[in-house]
């Protein structure tokens, strides 16, 4: 491949990625950081351990573009956030809340912990 090829195959990429940066735009800085403290608070529902900011899902997505609309539209991050747990539920949240539904999930490694250093001193005293 010529050189000539390759920095036209560079110029290419780069205003590619220029304009996939221009996806959401905002006319306030303050809307902008709002939108992407939202995107990184929620879970991709297909990618379990990733947010919303960093998946590609399709959903991941259509929930950027749901949360971007809503944000044009001047809603506050608590009412964004009940019409995405009324809709997903507590699994949409990264950091879910100690609630009931939720203590199974919280404190499972604490217990596991707990067993785990109480086979190791019973072990221990054996020997």
């Amino acid at each position: 491949m010529s050189v000539r090829k390759k920095y036209l195959l560079l110029l290419c990429c780069v205003a590619f990625c220029s304009i996939a940066g221009d996806l959401y735009s905002f006319h306030s800085a303050k809307k902008e950081k709002q939108f992407q403290q939202l995107i990184h608070h929620f879970r991709c529902v297909v990618c379990q351990n990733e947010s919303l900011a960093s998946s590609h899902a399709k959903i991941a997505t259509e929930l950027k573009h749901q949360i971007y609309l809503m944000v044009k539209e001047n809603k506050s991050n608590r009412t964004i956030k009940n019409y995405l747990l009324s809709r997903y539920g507590n699994f949409i949240l990264l950091k879910p809340p100690f609630i009931r539904e939720t203590y199974f999930l919280w404190l499972t490694p604490l217990v596991l912990f707990l067993i785990g250093v109480g086979i190791y001193f019973c072990l221990c005293q054996k020997f």
